[in-house]
């Protein structure tokens, strides 16, 4: 009777196996960090930020041929200290992970399971990110008051428009960089790359920004949701979000 048991149970644990196998060929999934470093030239020196990011994609059963991976972005932004000039954040997104895909030339895109391989086994892969690219740039005038908060690079994606204020040209675009008028002369960007690591996420943007943790719920100007009459469209725009994924941090 032991000896049936016996039976019955591995072959029970060899069916759990194959079938454990089968659901990760059918349903992939896969998780890489990549490490996003700022450098930015000062008449100091040249100064660098960085922080390890994290990227989960997990495919399951497609409902509706609309039905979509599920794709979690982990981290923060990027801190780069200058010193009396102030501290340069480049901002972490929801979509961050279209960032990776795209700076490393994979165009079948990074959810599909090629992609889900492609990037799995993507190691030690370093890349410099065009301005098309770039994370959006933010200091703070006062870095107590997140109402000060002001955009270091303005991008666009409309070079023209019509009377009616409708887009005729679409084409990327940098419109203004405010790195000298808001860090002095001689401040400037260098570059921001990515990089594929094994290092764990890093956290700690808090140490920069201590009342972060008020932002969740609400935006920077204090507003519950944004709104189109803030007369702080960008603070209004921003939240801790921005910032950092992990709200006990």
């Amino acid at each position: 009777m032991a000896h049936k048991f016996l039976t019955i149970a591995l072959m029970f644990a060899g069916i759990l196996a194959a079938t454990s196998v089968a659901c990760s060929q059918m349903f992939p999934s896969g998780t890489w960090r990549y490490r996003m470093t700022v450098a930015v030239e000062t008449p100091e020196g040249l100064k660098t930020g960085s922080a390890v990011r994290e990227v989960t994609v997990r495919r399951g059963i497609a409902l509706t041929p609309e039905s979509l991976p599920s794709v979690q972005s982990k981290g923060e932004a990027v801190a780069v200290d200058l010193g009396q000039r102030g501290v340069l954040f480049a901002l972490i997104s929801y979509d961050d992970y279209l960032t990776v895909f795209s700076a490393f030339g994979w165009t079948s895109g990074g959810t599909t399971p090629d992609g889900i391989k492609y990037f799995s086994n993507l190691k030690d892969a370093k890349a410099t990110l065009t301005p098309k690219q770039y994370p959006m740039l933010v200091t703070f005038k006062d870095i107590s008051d997140p109402k000060t908060v002001e955009r270091v690079i303005e991008t666009d994606w409309c070079r023209e428009k019509d009377e009616n204020g409708t887009c005729i040209k679409e084409e990327f675009f940098v419109k203004a960089d405010h790195f000298e008028e808001l860090f002095g002369r001689g401040v400037k960007l260098k570059e921001i790359t990515i990089e594929m690591v094994n290092d764990p996420v890093t956290w700690g943007i808090q140490n920069k920004l201590p009342w972060l943790s008020q932002y969740y719920g609400q935006m920077f100007d204090g507003q519950r949701f944004n709104t189109i009459n803030s007369t702080l469209p960008l603070a209004n725009s921003l939240s801790a979000g921005a910032f950092s994924t992990r709200r006990d941090e």
